[in-house]
């Protein structure tokens, strides 16, 4: 079981309704990936096809690092 006592970094919150998508982008450019995902890939190491799937729910910070560790997202 991964230590998740040392996350700190969170994702954004969505824009509100009085917010719009481009201007939640936009905030968020440049925003850290989450330590999380670098968890999920050390175990994930080795043992299953580098493939992830983005939701669509989010600003996809985490898609950058994840290509950087050979992942097709």
């Amino acid at each position: 079981m991964p230590d998740t006592s040392k996350v700190t970094r969170t994702s954004p919150a969505p824009p509100r309704s009085h917010e719009s998508w481009r201007d939640f982008y936009a905030r968020t450019e440049g925003f850290p990936h989450r330590d999380l995902t670098e968890q999920a890939v050390a175990l994930a190491a080795g043992q299953l096809a580098k493939v992830a799937v983005d939701a669509g729910c989010g600003s996809g910070l985490d898609i950058p690092y994840l290509r950087s560790q050979g992942y097709t997202v």
